[in-house]
């Protein structure tokens, strides 16, 4: 009667653990740290991380409580965290086998959860460093809006006065400004057809390699994938299985992974690898190497990755904002030049002419 009575509740905790959405990454990242932590202190995972957890948001302690009803039903504690067929599902749930493999799944959940707060830090640093850009953009707007639909509708009055016509670009300023219609296209047009630009020159930058290996998350997924290298080296992991998780990492799938190794083994560069651990394997491969010391070197390369992450960030968060000060000084000077200073010239030089004189 107690298993009658006890089967409808564990087929409702099942239903509920099929039916329960995806785990968030912030959801992952706080998961990983604890178990991480847990796993050096050697205490037990499932019910530690419930305990641990429980101050935490509702959705994150759910998952903390499912992840406990997976290790007392004999599951593995990753496999809530790893469920889902995404790219990042893939890269987490090659870490935590790169670790289980070395038998240092603390440094290699360490090292993954590192990895994205250095790619939020560094997104929320370029966006602090936007500010003055956008403050700048914005002076800049409302400082041409009122030239144009304060300043203009005076210049059609002064050149009447001389029997003269507005050149031309005023002219449609003046159109526009009166048509309500066509100031709400003109405005989607000006603020809408430079972002599409922009997007379409990032898709574009974004397909070829070596633009990609400029990106600084990719720098850090690079450095990923080769400490879990030089972690799956040191610990005598063979050289296949540690290609394949060092690819997986990479976000690639099974297929990838294995024309990866066999890349690998023809002294080639798999097309997600950075070409120094590529390099590094592939002497491991050939016997150049041991694997003491491709694990050093791995650990070098993955070092170095990390730091030309940080310098990349760093430019973009220094360039960039300088250059769009500049384009918008330059943007600012144009646009007083022809709104400003060219109308009253242009009048000037017409009206000084012998037939405007005789007209007048």
């Amino acid at each position: 009667m107690n298993d009658s009575g006890n089967s409808p509740k564990r087929s409702e905790e099942s239903n509920q653990s099929q039916t329960s959405p995806a785990a968030t990454l912030a959801e992952k990242l706080a998961v990983c740290e604890q178990v991480a932590q847990l796993v050096r202190a050697r205490l037990p995972i499932g019910r530690e991380v419930r305990q641990t957890l429980s101050a935490s948001t509702t959705s994150t302690r759910k998952l903390a409580e499912q992840i406990e009803r997976d290790v007392q039903s004999g599951k593995k504690w990753s496999d809530t965290l790893v469920a889902g067929r995404d790219r990042e599902s893939r890269v987490l749930a090659a870490c935590v086998e790169a670790g289980e493999s070395s038998d240092r799944l603390a440094e290699s959940l360490q090292a993954w959860t590192a990895m994205h707060i250095a790619n939020f830090k560094a997104k929320q640093n370029f966006h602090s460093a936007l500010l003055y850009p956008f403050l700048l953009v914005l002076l800049m707007v409302i400082a041409l809006t009122m030239v144009a639909w304060s300043l203009i509708p005076e210049y059609r009055v002064t050149y009447r006065l001389f029997n003269q016509n507005l050149p031309s670009w005023l002219e449609f300023i003046v159109v526009v400004g009166e048509n309500p219609l066509l100031l709400t296209l003109f405005l989607v047009l000006f603020v809408s057809v430079p972002l599409v630009i922009l997007y379409w020159m990032r898709r574009r930058r974004g397909l070829s390699r070596a633009n990609r290996d400029k990106h600084a998350k990719s720098l850090r997924q690079q450095a990923l994938a080769t400490h879990l290298a030089a972690l799956l080296g040191g610990s005598k992991v063979p050289l296949e299985n540690i290609t394949h998780l060092s690819l997986k990492t990479l976000g690639a799938t099974d297929e990838e992974s294995q024309l990866g190794w066999q890349q690998v083994q023809q002294k080639q560069t798999p097309d997600l690898m950075s070409k120094e651990t590529s390099l590094i394997l592939g002497s491991a491969h050939a016997g150049i190497l041991s694997p003491e010391e491709s694990a050093r070197h791995l650990r070098e390369v993955s070092l170095n990755l990390q730091q030309s992450a940080e310098q990349l960030d760093d430019a973009h968060r220094r360039w960039f904002p300088m250059l769009i000060a500049l384009l918008v000084g330059s943007a600012t000077i144009l646009s007083y030049v022809f709104l400003i200073f060219l109308p009253w010239i242009w009048l000037l030089e017409t009206i000084s002419l012998p037939e405007s004189i005789n007209s007048l």
